[in-house]
């Protein structure tokens, strides 16, 4: 697991641009990994934006918490500070050792920043025997060349060596020679007192500080981002190509912008070009600015629509061609995926019903799977809460009493009332914290969005859990095949026009209106005696031809067998399955492979499967 500290300097001035970077830092952090704890020092934030700031968990699980510096701890800075009462937000970076007592290491980082990755990397970044680390700031730079020089308003600090060797002394003993106004030059105090003990950021953590007035070449999107210059690039638009960047994350926020203005922004980019070329017209005599300008506007649109090759995942690639989407396994793993034995079984023509146990690593997972499934079904039963086995686990269920020999997940159902409450029925009721249940975003399908049971410390495990929801009535079949129209084509809609950058609950919450608007009619009550159709969740791209059901098809939930353990199944399995599989008593026409059953694991995770296999087996 990655704990990773973050800190801001807040005061109501600032709070909206900090709020874009804090969702901007949950929106991409890593969820199975990542342990966020964001401190926000308190220059003076107003209860509403205290309520602002924690609205921001929903985007994703973290911990904020708020510092208020006790009073008097810039006593000794009244004859350089501002004469303002607190001190402004920026003076606060000087005390972070002080205040924040307790931590040994932060990423400190200013208002106007955006981060579009995990910031693992940089937190866990070897520092040496140097007490910080920094990204170039380029304008000092090049005024002297033997010197690097940081910016401040990203910086990776050890703070426990920053109080040891006495460095917040030396901030106090230079201040007065760069205060020139009331204005401070924190740069140079932060920058003189470190000489020799900073470390400059690798090119690999994608670090740009973006000023209007002395740029770094455009290229690749940045991983992280601060905005700089007497008008900062991302407000004053169109004055940046990145800009967009700050106003997306800004959108998942209590401080979004009206969508009407949002919408009429735009992203301006060949405004941004044309401002560019007219503040440095001889850059477009330039090559690398052409290089930069294709990077930045041409290569990410000819990847997605024209071509491209790359990793899918471990075991596949995938080529876009032309808009079509085509993956296949990589050579390596379709020669051993061939050496299975259940296709010589299928030559054979060997009863289906009667084939043996998956074996080796692929068992392994499965029995790991099958304790997160156990876990499942404990938590559920203590909160009056119904899972029930569907896809191919039910297929598994009722064809081999147990995993198809080949595949390795789980998957389970629940009707919404049930869905909503499950997430934190897992954190009140879990017996064992490391299993966890939470919103899943796939990299590569980002309105897919469903919630997950996860092994926080091993991400090769997991039960992919899918919403069903209740029609208001019983529908006739002809409105059935158009109500599944009408899902098909807004399930495209959310397929091709939602993004990562929209919070998982902000997610939901747009799919759960389209639904009702669209799909779910308002007549009715919708209660069980009525027994209306049930459908599949929106938030689910299945490729399955039916989308609605007969009520008594799923209810009322009889119990079934599965690798000798009772769970909760639907009413009526075989009509079920048949609408999902056809036949599903025959081979398919390809033996698929498990999800994970050529994941490279480490040596803890193998350590925690095994624990887990044996657990399941146990019980």
């Amino acid at each position: 697991m990655n704990e990773i500290n973050v800190c801001f300097s807040s005061d109501d001035d600032n709070a909206r641009d900090i709020g874009a970077a804090i969702a901007s830092i949950l929106s991409n952090a890593n969820r199975k990994n990542d342990i966020l704890s964001i401190y926000i020092i308190d220059g003076g934030i107003s209860d509403a934006n205290r309520r602002n700031f924690l609205s921001l968990k929903s985007i994703a699980t973290c911990e904020i918490f708020f510092v208020k510096p006790n009073e008097g701890v810039f006593a000794e800075y009244d004859d350089v500070k501002a004469d303002s009462a607190p001190p402004p937000a920026y003076l606060y970076k000087l005390k972070l050792a002080e205040i924040l007592h307790h931590i040994d290491r932060i990423i400190y980082l200013d208002s106007y920043t955006v981060v579009n990755t995990s910031l693992a990397d940089l937190f866990h970044t070897d520092l040496g025997i140097c007490a910080a680390a920094g990204v170039d700031d380029f304008k000092r730079f090049t005024q002297d060349k033997n010197r690097y020089f940081i910016d401040t308003g990203i910086m990776l600090l050890d703070l426990q060596k920053i109080r040891h060797s006495g460095i917040e002394d030396k901030y106090r003993a230079i201040a007065p020679a760069h205060y020139p106004s009331t204005q401070a030059d924190i740069q140079a105090v932060i920058n003189t007192a470190l000489r020799g003990s900073v470390k400059i950021l690798d090119s690999s953590l994608g670090i740009q500080v973006l000023d209007f007035d002395v740029r770094p070449a455009y290229g690749a999107i940045p991983k992280i981002i601060r905005y700089t210059g007497g008008e900062k690039s991302c407000v004053k638009d169109p004055c940046d190509f990145f800009n967009e960047h700050y106003y997306n994350y800004l959108q998942l926020t209590p401080w979004a912008m009206p969508t009407d203005a949002f919408e009429k922004r735009g992203k301006k980019r060949g405004a941004a070009l044309g401002e560019f070329i007219k503040h440095k017209p001889l850059a477009f005599f330039e090559f690398g600015f052409w290089k930069a300008l294709y990077a930045t506007y041409f290569k990410t649109k000819a990847e997605k629509y024209l071509f491209s090759f790359k990793n899918h995942n471990h075991t596949h690639w995938r080529i876009r061609l032309l808009g079509l989407k085509i993956t296949f396994m990589k050579r390596e793993y379709a020669k051993l995926k061939k050496q299975s034995p259940y296709y010589e079984c299928k030559r054979r023509g060997m009863d289906i019903t009667t084939l043996p146990p998956a074996e080796g690593q692929l068992r392994n997972i499965q029995l790991a799977n099958l304790a997160l499934l156990i876990e499942l079904k404990n938590v559920c039963e203590k909160n009056d809460l119904h899972i029930w086995l569907d896809g191919g686990t039910l297929l598994g269920a009722v064809r081999h009493k147990g995993f198809i020999p080949w595949d390795d997940d789980i998957d389970v159902g629940m009707i919404r009332n049930d869905y909503d409450r499950v997430i934190d029925a897992f954190k009140e009721s879990a017996s064992d914290k490391n299993i966890y249940a939470a919103y899943f975003r796939s990299p590569t399908h980002p309105g897919l969005c469903i919630i997950k049971v996860l092994h926080r410390q091993c991400p090769n495990l997991f039960i992919d859990i899918f919403p069903f929801d209740l029609y208001s009535r019983r529908l006739l079949p002809e409105e059935r095949a158009l109500k599944t129209l009408e899902a098909k084509k807004w399930r495209k809609y959310i397929t091709e026009s939602f993004d990562n950058k929209i919070g998982d609950i902000e997610t939901i919450r747009k799919i759960l209106a389209i639904r009702d608007e669209y799909i779910l009619e308002k007549k009715g009550s919708g209660r069980n005696d009525e027994k209306p159709d049930v459908f599949w969740g929106l938030e689910f791209p299945h490729i399955w031809k039916r989308w609605f059901y007969d009520y008594e098809t799923f209810f009322p939930l009889k119990r079934i067998d599965f690798e000798g353990h009772s769970f909760e199944c639907i009413a009526n399995p075989d009509d079920y399955l048949k609408g999902l599989y056809g036949d599903y008593m025959k081979y398919p026409n390809r033996i698929t492979s498990g999800h994970n059953m050529f994941a490279k694991l480490d040596p803890n995770e193998k350590r925690i499967i095994e624990s887990l296999q044996a657990s399941a087996l146990q019980k």
